[in-house]
């Protein structure tokens, strides 16, 4: 259902970016930590699971064949937003940060911009 979902905004943000210009020729990219997303997504055989997604799974299979998107697997110790999403101990937080190049200040320091 997620999937679905970033399909779909990724497709409106592509499309809105388009009228001022800004084409993007290649598709794009999305990582998932979901490896059973992926292969439901490349995968056709639908079973009495995934009743529920069948019209939202269309649509994203019509993206990725029209190359508009793709996914790629990402661990989940690799993704970055979890900071913004997900409860986490504090070795996580720490290096979801280093990894988006924030910087923890101390309450003497000064940040000059």
């Amino acid at each position: 259902m997620v999937v679905s979902e970033v399909t779909s905004k990724a497709i409106w943000i592509k499309r809105f970016l388009g009228e001022f210009g800004f084409t993007q020729p290649i598709a794009t990219m999305i990582l998932i930590d979901n490896q059973g997303s992926i292969a439901f997504i490349k995968n056709r055989v639908h079973h009495n699971k995934t009743k529920h997604i069948d019209i939202r799974h269309h649509y994203v299979r019509e993206m990725v064949i029209a190359s508009k998107i793709e996914f790629e697997y990402c661990n989940t110790f690799d993704m970055s937003t979890y900071l913004f999403t997900k409860p986490l101990s504090i070795i996580k937080p720490t290096r979801c940060m280093q990894m988006l190049g924030l910087k923890k200040f101390d309450q003497g320091e000064v940040l000059s911009i």
